[in-house]
């Protein structure tokens, strides 16, 4: 299973345990949502680099 078939509660049960970070996920859904950006064109202001600063403080 992959990080973006996971729910909320797993994904936070796996931060938890130590398998994987939160930067890992913050990156699999900017990458998700690059992805997906072109056809849906859903972001209007894209703050990923916040969100991955954010990801990082977390794990510290």
């Amino acid at each position: 299973m992959e990080i973006d078939d996971w729910d909320g509660v797993e994904t936070a049960a796996r931060i938890a345990a130590g398998e994987v970070s939160p930067g890992e996920v913050v990156r699999a859904a900017i990458a998700r949502a690059e992805a997906w950006e072109p056809p849906l064109h859903a972001i209007a202001t894209p703050t990923f680099e916040a969100a991955l600063r954010d990801a990082d403080e977390a794990a510290a």
